[in-house]
């Protein structure tokens, strides 16, 4: 549990500190959070796609039902 503490407290040291982080971390921790964006963006119209597609059928399927919630 010692450990856990001090990995949380320097976590949130490591986060409070953002405004002076080196340009080039800033940019990767943006980069990653776009591609993560657009995974999730992507993942949901495929999902509605496949909906959408399989109820014309008259079949109700839902991939991730609790992926939103």
């Amino acid at each position: 549990k010692k450990w856990l503490m001090i990995a949380t407290v320097l976590a949130i040291l490591f986060v409070v500190l953002f405004p002076i982080w080196p340009y080039e971390l800033k940019y990767y921790v943006w980069y990653v959070s776009l591609i993560l964006l657009i995974f999730s963006v992507g993942l949901l119209v495929v999902r509605l796609a496949l909906y959408s597609i399989l109820s014309l059928f008259g079949y109700s399927f839902w991939l991730f039902p609790n992926l939103l919630s």
